[in-house]
C-alpha cells in the first residue's frame, strides 16, 4: 500500500515534468525509466543493512545493476554510523549513489541529524514546504557548508524555480 502511494506520487510528478517542459515523446521517455527501475519494499521493523546488500548483489548477479538507490522515509533508529559506513563501502563497490529521506524537526546540519551520518554523508540537502514552493537548503557538500544556496522548487514539479 505504501509503495502505492509513493509510485503514484513519482508517476504525478512526472506528469507534471512532461507538462511545463512540454515533452514529445513522454511515454516513451517514462517507458524507458520504468522498465530500468526496481522497487522494493523493506519492513521498518525488520530492516537491516545486510540484507538490503544481499538483495542488491543478488539483482546484479541477476543482470540488475544498480546506478542509484533512494531509500525514502528511513527511519532515524536505524540509520547510524556503522549503517552508512556499510551503504558507502557498498555504493563503491558498485559505482552507485546513494539517496536517502527522511523527515526531521531539524533545519541545519548539526540538528537534522547526529554528526556521526552528517560526518559520512557526501550531501546533505533539507527541504521545507513554503505556501508555494518547496525551499531547498545545501546544508553540505562533501566537506563545505554551504551558507545559502537559495533554491527553490515547483511544488508539483520539483524542478528549479528559474531566476
Amino acid at each position: 500500500q505504501q509503495s502505492d502511494f509513493v509510485m503514484r506520487w513519482y508517476e504525478d510528478i512526472f506528469t507534471e515534468m512532461a507538462k511545463k517542459k512540454n515533452l514529445q515523446l513522454a511515454k516513451d521517455i517514462k517507458s524507458d525509466i520504468v522498465k530500468n527501475r526496481v522497487v522494493l519494499n523493506f519492513n521498518q521493523d525488520t530492516f537491516n543493512i545486510s540484507s538490503i546488500v544481499s538483495t542488491l548483489k543478488a539483482l546484479e548477479v541477476g543482470g540488475v545493476k544498480t546506478d542509484a538507490l533512494i531509500i525514502d522515509g528511513l527511519s532515524k533508529t536505524k540509520l547510524n554510523a556503522e549503517a552508512m559506513d556499510q551503504f558507502k563501502a557498498y555504493a563503491k563497490e558498485a559505482k552507485a549513489s546513494i539517496w536517502f529521506s527522511q523527515n526531521t524537526e531539524g533545519e541545519t546540519l548539526d540538528t537534522v541529524l547526529p554528526e556521526e551520518i552528517t560526518s559520512k554523508a557526501d550531501a546533505i540537502v533539507h527541504l521545507t514546504q513554503k505556501p508555494d514552493t518547496i525551499q531547498m537548503e545545501v546544508l553540505k557538500v562533501r566537506g563545505e557548508t554551504i551558507k545559502d544556496s537559495n533554491l527553490r522548487l515547483d511544488s508539483k514539479t520539483l524542478l528549479m524555480f528559474e531566476k
